[in-house]
């Protein structure tokens, strides 16, 4: 994660800009620990048709491990693929989230379009020194029927306490005071 202030466009500044901790998103997809056991699998199928005397190298049993073994492989880059496809990024009129990896997705979040904004973290974040914020928008979004509140999530974000006052500090100069 890297922190900026340098102009992207001509009037456009960047207060921060990331992606999520590898670390924690690795460990949050399941399909990491799967494929871990995946390639152990078919590591120890190798291990044990090569330890039988006289099998042939192209025995069912080694051409099965060998297709765990590619799956598994290409799942885990697929995983990284993703990862990388992610972008977090903080400028002063509101947070922009981009992921995607075959069609791009990006979602800007207004500051004057938020109802709340928080900051989520488990036990494991703070282990790990991650955390989500959370930016609640108030708009409904309908999916299988059921109609649920949009929210915008920055997840697996390395010093999300920073970036969190971050946030605070940018809505509250974005946002003008009113005085009674």
């Amino acid at each position: 994660m890297t922190q900026s202030s340098t102009p992207t466009s001509a009037n456009e500044t960047v207060l921060w800009e990331g992606r999520p901790a590898a670390r924690r998103y690795f460990l949050d997809k399941r399909i990491a620990w799967s494929l871990i056991l995946m390639i152990a699998g078919a590591g120890l199928m190798i291990y044990a048709h090569r330890t039988q005397a006289g099998a042939p190298p192209g025995s069912p049993i080694m051409i099965a491990a060998s297709c765990v073994l590619a799956f598994g492989i290409a799942v885990l880059l697929l995983t990284y693929w993703s990862y990388c496809s992610i972008a977090f990024t903080i400028r002063p009129h509101g947070v922009e989230l981009r992921e995607g990896i075959f069609s791009q997705k990006t979602e800007t979040v207004l500051w004057n379009q938020l109802r709340g904004v928080e900051l989520q973290r488990t036990i494991f974040d703070r282990l790990l020194g991650t955390g989500t914020i959370r930016f609640a928008t108030g708009d409904l979004t309908r999916t299988d029927g059921q109609v649920s509140p949009h929210d915008v999530r920055l997840s697996s974000i390395t010093e999300a306490p920073r970036v969190y006052r971050l946030v605070q500090d940018a809505i509250s100069r974005a946002t003008p005071t009113r005085g009674f």
